[in-house]
């Protein structure tokens, strides 16, 4: 996507009264997610008569979700992009390397902080030096990501540099980690090494394919139920009382006797 069409996404963003501006970072290709290849998944979202054969036996037993999932229309399409001539891409050609980078840089970020006046949050951080880059950019939070483990095999965990980062940069922007919230005590963990918050777009994700609105809130309502139990295991009555205390690995050395 080039510069102009970016800003106009931005204008738009701004005039339709948008508060933030999220720009992602760690997508600049995608990752070889071979389950998706296998599943013949597409961001098209184009059933073909190979996928209809495969999964017909789920499908058939969920007559509901099929009859609603063809009611919201085919193909899908981006529609922020779409009226700039980008269309919805297949997953084969978004994993494509071209020769040329398209990689965002401190530059383009610098640019869209003039033409946007709210907060910017940068999403894709895994690093304290780019951290303190996207802070000088202008950015007032940072989501720490790893883009849920599907772009760059070994690349780290989120929450294992979150407590970094938080170190670094914690008191200057407020950060927000995503990836790998699965349970309440993820949120807790998160928490206590330095997030503000978390995201768990897999988790609604899961939600809505299942029972559409009233999933999503089934699930949340089950994560949130979750961190409670948590916290009254642990003896806490609010998140406040977090710290990294609690997720730090206890010595051996204390469960060793004296007398051994």
């Amino acid at each position: 996507m080039n510069a102009a069409t970016m800003h106009k996404l931005v204008e738009r963003a701004d005039a339709a009264g948008y508060e933030a501006l999220v720009i992602t970072v760690d997508t600049v290709a995608t990752g070889h997610r071979e389950k998706d290849l296998r599943n013949g998944f597409s961001y098209n979202m184009r059933p073909s008569a190979r996928t209809a054969v495969r999964l017909a036996c789920q499908l058939g037993g969920r007559p509901r979700w099929l009859y609603g999932f063809v009611c919201d229309g085919m193909p899908f399409q981006l529609a922020n992009t779409v009226e700039y001539g980008y269309t919805s891409p297949r997953l084969t050609t978004m994993g494509r390397v071209s020769a040329e980078s398209q990689s965002p840089t401190w530059e383009d970020i610098a640019r869209i902080r003039k033409a946007w006046s709210k907060p910017i949050v940068v999403k894709g951080v895994l690093t304290v030096e780019d951290a303190r880059r996207a802070v000088d950019c202008g950015a007032q939070a940072l989501i720490v990501s790893n883009h849920g483990g599907r772009q760059l095999d070994s690349a780290p965990a989120s929450m294992a540099a979150l407590p970094a980062i938080a170190s670094a940069v914690g008191d200057q922007v407020e950060l927000l980690l995503d990836s790998g919230v699965r349970r309440g005590n993820d949120v807790l963990k998160a928490l206590a090494l330095g997030a503000k918050a978390v995201l768990v777009g897999r988790v609604m994700a899961y939600g809505l394919a299942v029972a559409g609105a009233e999933g999503v809130n089934w699930m949340l309502e089950m994560l949130r139920t979750d961190i409670v139990r948590s916290m009254r295991m642990m003896g806490l009555t609010s998140v406040a009382d977090l710290d990294d205390s609690w997720v730090e690995p206890i010595a051996t050395s204390r469960f060793h006797s004296d007398s051994a």
